[in-house]
Formats: C-alpha cells, sequence, structure tokens
C-alpha cells in the first residue's frame, strides 16, 4: 500500500504497486504549485511582506519606491518564509544589487527591522553602515571577508614554511612528520597554528596536538620582529616550581635572599660546625650535631667526693667534675 511524503504529502508507492498515472501527475502538480511563488507582489497587487507568514516564496516587482509601503527591502527579488506557527524568519534577494537581508518575528505578526547581510562581494558603504569611516573600512581597518577565517592548509614536508611568513589570517595545520620544528620556529611538530592580526600587530597561537597544551607569540611590527613562543598554563598543565622561579617542596640554596628565621617568625637557617660562635637568634646560623658534640666533649665527666669544712666546724660533701 502507497505512502505519502511527510512535508509535501507526495504518494510513495510500494515496490508492488500498480504504477498509477493519476498519483504521479498529483505528485507533479503538487511540486509544480510548491516550487513557484506562491504570489507575486507588484505595486497593482500590493500586498504587505508582514502577512506573507505561511511557509513557501514568493516574489515581488515593484518598477518604483512603493516598495518601502509594503515592508520590503527591495524593489525586486525573492522571498522566503520560513518557521513555525509563531516564530518565523523571512529572507529575502534583492535581484538587481545581488544581496540578502532577513527579519524575524515571535509572534506572527511583530516583525523586526529588516537586516542586511554582509558578504565578500558587498562589505559596507561609509554613512550606510554604523561604524564604517570609508567604504568597506571599519574604523581604520580593512573589513574582514569571510575568507579570512579560513582553513589555509597544511605545513608539511612539501610545503614547508616558517612560521614567521604565515601572516594571512586563518589557521594552518602543522604536520612535521620527521622535521626538527625549531628549524622553521614550531613549538612542536604537530599542531594547529591561528593568526590575528590588527594594522600593525600580529598574534600567533599554537596548539600542541600531542602535549595539549598552548602556546603564543605575537608582533608589534607587522610580523617583522617576533617575541620568543609562550606557553599557557592551565587546570592541567600546571607550572613547576622551576617554570616560575620558585623553590621545590624539599630543596636546597646557597641564596641569601631568602626569609631568615627567628625566635618570633619561621624562616631558613644554616647550619655550621663552629662551637665559638656569637650570632644570636636573629643570625640565621644552627649548630650541627658534630658542634653540639664538640662542645660535649669537653665538658668533664669524671668526678671526685670532696668534703669541706666551714667554719664552725661542720662538714659539707660535694661531687666535684676534674678532667
Amino acid at each position: 500500500m502507497s505512502t505519502t511524503t511527510t512535508n509535501l504529502g507526495l504518494v510513495k508507492p510500494e515496490l508492488t504497486d500498480a504504477a498509477d498515472i493519476t498519483a504521479m501527475n498529483q505528485n507533479w502538480d503538487i511540486l509544480d504549485t510548491t516550487l513557484v511563488a506562491k504570489f507575486v507582489v507588484t505595486k497593482e497587487t500590493p500586498v504587505s511582506a508582514n502577512t506573507l507568514i505561511e511557509n513557501g516564496f514568493y516574489r515581488c516587482y515593484f518598477d518604483d519606491s512603493t516598495h518601502e509601503n509594503y515592508d520590503f527591502p527591495c524593489k525586486y527579488g525573492s522571498l522566503w518564509t520560513l518557521g513555525s506557527s509563531s516564530y518565523k524568519a523571512q529572507l529575502c534577494l534583492d535581484v538587481l544589487n545581488n544581496v540578502y537581508y532577513f527579519r524575524t518575528t515571535s509572534n506572527a505578526s511583530t516583525w523586526k527591522a529588516w537586516k542586511r547581510i554582509i558578504t565578500d562581494a558587498e562589505q559596507g558603504t561609509k554613512g550606510q553602515f554604523l561604524g564604517f569611516t570609508e567604504d568597506n573600512k571599519i574604523g581604520n581597518l580593512d573589513l574582514p571577508s569571510a575568507k579570512d577565517y579560513m582553513f589555509r592548509g597544511i605545513i608539511q614536508a612539501n610545503n614547508l614554511k616558517a612560521s614567521e611568513s604565515l601572516k594571512d589570517v586563518g589557521t594552518y595545520q602543522i604536520y612535521l612528520e620527521n622535521i626538527d620544528p625549531a628549524t622553521y620556529n614550531y613549538p612542536n611538530k604537530y599542531g594547529m597554528l591561528t593568526v590575528e592580526r590588527g594594522t600593525s600587530y600580529f598574534k600567533q597561537t599554537f596548539y600542541d596536538m600531542v602535549g595539549k597544551v598552548i602556546y603564543y607569540r605575537s608582533s608589534v611590527d607587522t610580523g617583522t620582529t617576533w617575541t620568543e613562543w609562550r606557553m599557557i598554563y592551565d587546570t592541567v598543565n600546571k607550572p613547576k616550581p622551576a617554570d616560575i622561579g620558585a623553590a621545590p617542596t624539599s630543596h636546597a640554596s646557597s641564596a641569601t635572599t631568602y626569609g631568615v628565621g627567628n625566635s618570633s617568625i619561621y624562616g631558613h637557617v644554616k647550619l655550621s660546625d663552629v662551637t665559638n660562635g656569637t650570632s644570636g637568634v636573629g643570625g640565621g646560623v644552627a649548630a650541627t650535631p658534630a658542634a653540639v658534640k664538640a662542645v660535649a666533649d669537653k665538658i668533664p665527666t669524671k668526678t671526685e667526693t670532696w668534703i669541706f669544712t666551714l667554719e664552725d666546724g661542720s662538714t659539707v660533701t660535694k661531687a666535684v667534675y676534674v678532667e
């Protein structure tokens, strides 16, 4: 048994069905009415574009400026209405100037203003778009085209280029199999390099596909000289103490710039074997076990019993250390 398509209701016969010329003609009629304009709007048969809410294709043909009175963005154009019952979008092609306009509505009645789509061929004119100081210039910068953000190609054995020469805005794949990346000034063999630029400022960003880290560098003279590549640390790629000039948890140092410990604060101390030193608690010097033993060895350990006779004739017995 035949079925129908979801959108246009075209008849889909089963493989076992007999050919039905009537059903085939019905399909052609549906396509014929669907693929041509639902309505041609002219100044003789004017209709507001706001009322063209049924999904489909329309044409407008005004030979004067009366199109503005009916909410069309151009005199001669092709208009498409798309969307659900409430949320709609209209796209209109100005066939004279070969530019597009679009607008939307969220209630199928109140439309937002038409907006012009800027393309590579038709970028922008001074006075026509906000921010344009000259034709196709925003401020003092050339308006970038879509191709400026395109994929620029693969830097590999048959297309080797130094990183300094990659100045076109876009993204490059770096694939230096069996090639020393330092020779061409890349942080690693495999990665994605993105170039951004202003008038004279350049920035390159390199994503290392092996180490999963990001490097960047910049130039302020149109790419003549560059800074060194710098790694960006993140929550996974955390810096080691040596990377930021910090001492590891367990370390020794001969530097005198560290904080010295004293009687009130914790800090660094230097060990000494000296047994006759005179530094106090603020000197930052502590005795080693060898120094302590050397002093201890000098203390007499042999004792003798001495009996002292006092003036009143009484006696006192004391133990005395002797060498």
